[in-house]
């Protein structure tokens, strides 16, 4: 009994790290440009995970980093920024809770919605919503 509580109680309250940014880029980005390219888009929110595999307990290459991950979420929806991210430490292994570990994944996982600021946009208002 006393076991299962303390599995029950590992799995409701597992680490996770996360943080919330506004906006999110790691080149350089004019705001004004950026905040028409807000007026004229809307995307929907995309998601990219950047990890490293572990076998047993060696981890298999180098440690993500928090730039590969945003690197990657503008990548997917070619674009130079990203606004209202969410930033997430990534992972899990096999078996869940017993050592040894055989196999496992960590990483960073980053949610938002990408904006294109290099895009040519109309110098009139924009449409109204």
């Amino acid at each position: 009994m006393i076991l299962a509580l303390v599995l029950a109680a590992m799995t409701l309250f597992g680490c996770s790290n996360s943080a919330r940014f506004t906006m999110v880029s790691t080149d350089m980005v004019d705001l004004a440009k950026v905040d028409t390219a807000r007026q004229y888009q809307n995307p929907p929110k995309i998601e990219a995970v950047v990890y490293r595999h572990w076998m047993f307990i060696f981890p298999m290459g180098r440690k993500p980093t928090v730039e590969q991950a945003v690197n990657a979420l503008l990548k997917q929806a070619n674009g130079d920024v990203a606004v209202d991210v969410v930033i997430e430490d990534y992972g899990w292994h096999i078996p869940f809770f017993f050592f040894p570990m055989i196999y496992g994944r960590s990483g960073w996982r980053i949610e938002g919605r990408v904006l294109n600021s290099h895009m040519n946009y109309p110098t009139t208002q924009p449409p109204a919503r």
